[in-house]
Protein backbone atom coordinates (compact mmCIF):
# COMPACT_ATOMS: atom_id res chain seq x y z
CA UNK A 1 0.00 0.00 0.00
CA UNK A 2 1.12 3.53 -0.72
CA UNK A 3 -0.25 6.98 -0.04
CA UNK A 4 -0.08 9.20 -3.11
CA UNK A 5 -1.07 12.71 -3.89
CA UNK A 6 -3.27 13.20 -6.93
CA UNK A 7 -0.24 13.96 -9.12
CA UNK A 8 1.27 10.52 -8.37
CA UNK A 9 3.88 11.55 -5.81
CA UNK A 10 4.48 8.94 -3.08
CA UNK A 11 3.90 10.36 0.39
CA UNK A 12 4.45 7.05 2.17
CA UNK A 13 4.47 3.30 1.53
CA UNK A 14 5.01 -0.05 3.23
CA UNK A 15 7.52 -2.86 2.61
CA UNK A 16 5.13 -4.86 0.41
CA UNK A 17 4.81 -1.84 -1.88
CA UNK A 18 8.60 -1.75 -2.09
CA UNK A 19 8.49 -5.39 -3.30
CA UNK A 20 5.84 -4.47 -5.86
CA UNK A 21 7.96 -1.68 -7.34
CA UNK A 22 10.73 -4.21 -7.94
CA UNK A 23 8.35 -6.85 -9.37
CA UNK A 24 6.68 -4.55 -11.89
CA UNK A 25 9.77 -2.43 -12.44
CA UNK A 26 8.01 0.67 -11.23
CA UNK A 27 10.15 3.46 -9.92
CA UNK A 28 9.91 6.07 -7.24
CA UNK A 29 12.22 8.77 -8.50
CA UNK A 30 14.26 11.11 -6.31
CA UNK A 31 11.34 13.57 -6.29
CA UNK A 32 9.14 10.72 -4.95
CA UNK A 33 7.07 10.46 -8.14
CA UNK A 34 5.75 6.97 -8.93
CA UNK A 35 6.41 5.93 -12.52
CA UNK A 36 4.90 2.70 -13.80
CA UNK A 37 6.47 0.57 -16.53
CA UNK A 38 4.09 1.03 -19.46
CA UNK A 39 2.24 3.98 -20.89
CA UNK A 40 -1.09 2.19 -20.40
CA UNK A 41 -0.32 1.59 -16.70
CA UNK A 42 0.72 5.24 -16.26
CA UNK A 43 -2.50 6.44 -17.94
CA UNK A 44 -4.60 4.08 -15.81
CA UNK A 45 -2.98 5.32 -12.60
CA UNK A 46 -3.47 8.95 -13.65
CA UNK A 47 -7.14 8.28 -14.43
CA UNK A 48 -7.64 6.53 -11.07
CA UNK A 49 -6.00 9.47 -9.30
CA UNK A 50 -8.56 11.72 -10.95
CA UNK A 51 -6.21 13.83 -13.01
CA UNK A 52 -8.58 13.69 -15.99
CA UNK A 53 -12.03 13.80 -14.45
CA UNK A 54 -11.41 15.03 -10.91
CA UNK A 55 -12.89 11.82 -9.48
CA UNK A 56 -10.57 9.68 -7.39
CA UNK A 57 -10.89 5.91 -7.59
CA UNK A 58 -10.50 3.00 -9.91
CA UNK A 59 -8.60 -0.19 -10.59
CA UNK A 60 -6.02 -1.22 -13.16
CA UNK A 61 -3.67 -4.10 -13.94
CA UNK A 62 0.11 -3.89 -13.68
CA UNK A 63 2.21 -6.57 -15.35
CA UNK A 64 5.47 -7.73 -13.88
CA UNK A 65 8.49 -7.40 -16.11
CA UNK A 66 9.26 -11.12 -15.78
CA UNK A 67 7.37 -14.38 -15.31
CA UNK A 68 3.96 -13.01 -16.32
CA UNK A 69 2.99 -11.97 -12.78
CA UNK A 70 0.07 -9.54 -12.66
CA UNK A 71 -0.94 -7.11 -9.93
CA UNK A 72 -4.21 -5.30 -9.40
CA UNK A 73 -3.88 -1.69 -8.32
CA UNK A 74 -6.89 -0.10 -6.62
CA UNK A 75 -7.03 3.61 -5.88
CA UNK A 76 -9.27 5.02 -3.14
CA UNK A 77 -9.60 8.52 -1.68
CA UNK A 78 -7.53 8.49 1.51
CA UNK A 79 -9.83 8.58 4.51
CA UNK A 80 -9.14 11.29 7.05
CA UNK A 81 -8.43 10.51 10.66
CA UNK A 82 -11.20 12.95 11.58
CA UNK A 83 -14.92 12.99 10.87
CA UNK A 84 -14.46 15.78 8.32
CA UNK A 85 -14.29 13.38 5.37
CA UNK A 86 -11.55 12.19 3.00
CA UNK A 87 -8.17 13.83 3.21
CA UNK A 88 -8.14 16.27 0.33
CA UNK A 89 -5.50 15.63 -2.30
CA UNK A 90 -4.41 12.19 -1.09
CA UNK A 91 -5.25 8.69 -2.27
CA UNK A 92 -4.45 5.14 -1.19
CA UNK A 93 -2.98 2.78 -3.77
CA UNK A 94 -3.57 -0.80 -2.67
CA UNK A 95 -1.89 -3.48 -4.76
CA UNK A 96 -2.49 -7.20 -4.69
CA UNK A 97 -1.19 -10.06 -6.81
CA UNK A 98 -3.86 -11.22 -9.25
CA UNK A 99 -2.57 -14.74 -9.75
CA UNK A 100 -2.25 -15.70 -6.07
CA UNK A 101 -5.25 -17.55 -4.67
CA UNK A 102 -7.12 -15.64 -1.99
CA UNK A 103 -7.18 -17.14 1.49
CA UNK A 104 -10.32 -16.77 3.53
CA UNK A 105 -9.80 -15.07 6.90
CA UNK A 106 -11.80 -17.67 8.80
CA UNK A 107 -11.77 -15.81 12.13
CA UNK A 108 -13.13 -12.69 10.46
CA UNK A 109 -15.80 -14.69 8.59
CA UNK A 110 -16.85 -16.33 11.86
CA UNK A 111 -17.05 -12.95 13.63
CA UNK A 112 -18.88 -11.10 10.84
CA UNK A 113 -21.56 -13.71 10.23
CA UNK A 114 -21.77 -15.43 13.64
CA UNK A 115 -20.88 -18.84 12.23
CA UNK A 116 -20.02 -21.96 14.17
CA UNK A 117 -16.57 -23.48 13.76
CA UNK A 118 -17.98 -26.18 11.47
CA UNK A 119 -19.92 -23.67 9.36
CA UNK A 120 -16.75 -21.60 9.00
CA UNK A 121 -14.80 -24.65 7.82
CA UNK A 122 -17.55 -25.52 5.31
CA UNK A 123 -17.64 -21.87 4.16
CA UNK A 124 -13.89 -22.05 3.53
CA UNK A 125 -14.28 -25.20 1.44
CA UNK A 126 -17.14 -23.66 -0.56
CA UNK A 127 -15.02 -20.53 -1.07
CA UNK A 128 -12.17 -22.70 -2.41
CA UNK A 129 -14.57 -24.16 -4.96
CA UNK A 130 -15.02 -27.62 -3.47
CA UNK A 131 -18.20 -29.43 -4.47
CA UNK A 132 -20.70 -30.55 -1.81
CA UNK A 133 -19.92 -34.16 -2.71
CA UNK A 134 -16.16 -33.61 -2.24
CA UNK A 135 -16.76 -31.78 1.06
CA UNK A 136 -18.89 -34.69 2.28
CA UNK A 137 -16.22 -37.22 1.31
CA UNK A 138 -13.27 -35.33 2.85
CA UNK A 139 -15.13 -34.52 6.07
CA UNK A 140 -16.71 -37.99 6.23
CA UNK A 141 -20.23 -36.64 6.59
CA UNK A 142 -23.34 -37.15 4.53
CA UNK A 143 -24.14 -35.06 1.49
CA UNK A 144 -27.35 -34.00 3.24
CA UNK A 145 -25.34 -32.67 6.19
CA UNK A 146 -23.20 -30.60 3.83
CA UNK A 147 -26.34 -29.26 2.14
CA UNK A 148 -27.76 -28.38 5.56
CA UNK A 149 -24.57 -26.45 6.43
CA UNK A 150 -24.63 -24.63 3.09
CA UNK A 151 -28.30 -23.73 3.63
CA UNK A 152 -27.39 -22.35 7.05
CA UNK A 153 -24.50 -20.37 5.51
CA UNK A 154 -26.84 -18.89 2.89
CA UNK A 155 -29.27 -17.88 5.62
CA UNK A 156 -26.67 -16.38 7.99
CA UNK A 157 -24.95 -14.43 5.20
CA UNK A 158 -28.29 -13.37 3.68
CA UNK A 159 -27.24 -14.87 0.36
CA UNK A 160 -29.65 -16.22 -2.24
CA UNK A 161 -27.19 -18.51 -4.03
CA UNK A 162 -23.76 -20.04 -3.52
CA UNK A 163 -22.25 -17.56 -5.99
CA UNK A 164 -23.49 -14.67 -3.84
CA UNK A 165 -22.09 -16.40 -0.74
CA UNK A 166 -18.67 -16.74 -2.38
CA UNK A 167 -18.76 -13.07 -3.46
CA UNK A 168 -19.47 -12.00 0.13
CA UNK A 169 -16.74 -14.27 1.47
CA UNK A 170 -14.24 -12.85 -1.04
CA UNK A 171 -14.45 -9.52 0.76
CA UNK A 172 -13.12 -11.25 3.89
CA UNK A 173 -9.81 -12.56 2.63
CA UNK A 174 -6.42 -12.40 4.29
CA UNK A 175 -3.76 -11.06 1.95
CA UNK A 176 -1.08 -10.47 4.54
CA UNK A 177 0.96 -13.36 3.19
CA UNK A 178 0.44 -12.48 -0.45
Amino acid sequence: MAILDYAGYVLGHNQRFEHLTKAVRAQIDRNKKLTLRTEKERESLAAALGSHLGVVGGAFVMHAAEAGERWLGRVFPKPAFTVAGPEVGHALLVCEPLDTPLLLDQKLVQDVYGLTKTETEIANLVFRGESPRHIAQTRRISLETVRSHVKSLLHKTESGRQAELVAKLARLTDQSGA
